[in-house]
């Protein structure tokens, strides 16, 4: 039932420029992939359990469609996939808090391109966070889905 209450959005207080993020790691991987990890701790969502919102953003960020992340950052010739989300379980979700990631595998053309795909990642969140009303066949999709 989507006429209660609505629930807070993990985007409030995203994104901010990564300049500001806390830490940036490059890790040296034993197989050759290029991917840009960023990942956030927000605050526990386990009271959200009912319309959760981290779940909703994940989908919205890793969908493959025309308008999506993954076709901005394949126009620009950057990457193959983009992942996103939080576990729902185990470290990644708590009472304490929340850790959602956005993964993108760039293309091997575009690993010293980096930063571009994070200005696209953060561009993206930027606009989801600024649109008011979401649709309502988005969280149709999302139902049907779970069942």
């Amino acid at each position: 039932d989507h006429s209660a209450e609505p629930c807070v959005s993990p985007l409030s207080d995203l994104p901010r420029p990564y300049e500001s993020m806390s830490g940036l790691y490059r890790v040296v991987p034993v197989k050759t992939r290029h991917e840009v990890h960023v990942t956030w701790q927000l605050p526990t969502q386990l009271r959200n359990w009912e319309c959760k919102p981290t779940e909703f953003v994940g989908h919205l960020v890793g969908h493959e469609g025309r308008g999506s992340l993954l076709s901005r950052l394949k126009d620009q010739g950057l990457a193959t996939a983009v992942c996103a989300g939080s576990s729902g379980e185990g470290y990644d979700t708590n009472t304490f808090c929340e850790m959602f990631t956005v993964r993108v595998d760039l293309r091997e053309s575009a690993f010293g391109r980096w930063r571009e795909a994070l200005e696209c990642i953060f561009g993206y969140l930027r606009m989801l966070r600024d649109v008011e009303v979401w649709p309502r066949h988005l969280y149709e999709e999302l139902e049907t889905s779970a069942r």
